[in-house]
């Protein structure tokens, strides 16, 4: 392999996604979805003790916040990977890269949707149901 070869090698290889953000949004949605369920149960007596719920609001919507930056870092990946495109050719070397950063992004955009989905599902019970009401 040439010098020039590894030269114009290392800026395509950098210029697909990295495995921390290909993780970020396959992992993070469901570790918010966690937390939004431990803190709601941890912040109920709290809440009830001072009758203001909205310390249970900020909860579910910072980490519907953070379930859907998932999903967005998930979207940049399947785009970075050519999931807008036709995709890779067969011939091309980075095609297995492609294909990983299209397949996590793809992996994230969902993990994302579904955490986030369950994340509003849950703030809707405390919307309608109080946090009080077996109390």
């Amino acid at each position: 392999m040439s010098e020039s070869a590894v030269r114009t090698e290392r800026p395509e290889r950098a210029r697909l996604g990295s495995g921390r953000a290909q993780w970020y949004g396959i992992i993070v949605p469901a570790l918010a979805m966690l937390a939004n369920v431990g803190l709601g149960y941890a912040l109920v007596p709290w809440s009830c003790a001072g009758r203001s719920h909205w310390a249970l609001h900020v909860n579910a919507l910072v980490l519907l916040l953070l379930a859907a930056s998932g999903a967005l870092v998930g979207a940049g990946q399947w785009r970075e990977g050519g999931g807008d495109a036709d995709g890779a050719s067969a011939g091309d070397d980075l095609s297995d890269e492609r294909a990983r950063a299209r397949f996590m992004g793809a992996l994230g955009i969902a993990s994302g949707v579904l955490f986030a989905v369950a994340i509003v599902a849950q703030w809707l019970a405390t919307v309608f149901i109080s946090p009080c009401w077996g109390a």
